[in-house]
């Protein structure tokens, strides 16, 4: 009798050891291609890079085996690229809008780092940082641009120009850039008034350049010639002119040194500058070329 207890002890014993660790005996004596094909393909994509499909690989592997031994270091080393993919993408605050490209992948790098278990104390700095280097929505760009008007001009124009960079037949945004060229177009009549001519000439270049079909234009250059016998007048001071181009080519370089790593709105800002400058450099629309190029690929 006392040797069938023991005997059923032990058999207890077996059964409870077989039930405990029957995940690490059935991976040990009937391994799971299938899961460890998952678990390769991840390492493959995290040594390309590809952490978005490594997560996803990842999460298809913990659906068959939650417990598996490999899979926290797997989780821990995709999180590390995904995050360090968003801090390379974010940089350094303050910094320029992100373009929507870039954007769209550092949210999908967070949602992946989420999904993998990356703990909220670490994704919440970077989802911040993704808040303050949002591009504004054309709403908000025309809400600040109207409110601008008469305080900031410039600043108004600057966002009904990003407005139309993205809609280009945007009626507010057309009806604002009239209205913020008309009172330069009114400064410009009082600067011939006042005989201020090379004053003038220059304002009313900027808003040719800008908007050469601005329905006042013609007359108030007409008002310019009639005063000062051309709208050309005399030759314009070579030094002054000179610094001009000077500056126009910086405003390009910036430009193009900004469409080369993706920030659009910096570009925009940079090539507004430089027509303003310059509206017949030849530079200027190669680049606008670019602008528009990149613009709808980042749609």
């Amino acid at each position: 009798m006392h040797r069938r207890l023991v005997l059923l002890a032990l058999l207890g014993g077996l059964l409870a050891a077989i039930l405990l660790l029957r995940g690490p005996l059935g991976r040990w004596l009937y391994p799971d291609a299938a899961l460890d094909g998952l678990l390769a393909g991840a390492d493959a994509a995290m040594a390309e890079g590809d952490v978005l499909r490594a997560a996803t690989l990842l999460q298809a592997a913990a659906a068959r085996s939650p417990d598996h031994p490999r899979l926290p270091v797997e989780r821990a080393e995709a999180v590390g690229i995904a995050l360090a993919r968003v801090d390379a993408l974010l940089g350094g605050p303050p910094g320029p809008p992100l373009a929507a490209a870039a954007r769209a992948e550092v949210e999908a790098l967070l949602a992946a780092a989420a999904a993998l278990g990356a703990p909220g104390e670490t994704l919440e700095p970077r989802r911040r940082r993704l808040a303050e280097r949002a591009e504004p929505s054309i709403e908000v760009l025309l809400q600040r641009a109207l409110a601008a008007e008469q305080a900031d001009p410039e600043a108004a124009l600057a966002d009904y120009l990003r407005v139309l960079a993205r809609e280009p037949g945007n009626t507010l945004a057309r009806h604002g850039r009239q209205q913020v060229l008309s009172a330069w177009l009114g400064l410009a009549v009082a600067e011939i008034e006042r005989g201020e001519w090379e004053s003038a000439r220059l304002r009313l270049r900027r808003v040719r350049a800008l908007d050469p079909g601005h329905v006042d234009l013609p007359e108030v250059e007409a008002r310019l010639a009639g005063r000062h016998g051309s709208a050309a007048g005399p030759p314009p001071d070579p030094a002054l002119q000179a610094g001009r181009s000077r500056e126009a080519l910086r405003w390009l370089g910036l430009a193009e040194e900004a469409l080369g790593r993706g920030a659009l709105d910096t570009a925009r800002r940079a090539l507004d500058q430089a027509a303003l400058l310059a509206p017949e450099a030849p530079e200027r629309e190669a680049l606008e070329q670019r602008y528009r190029l990149a613009l709808s690929a980042a749609r």
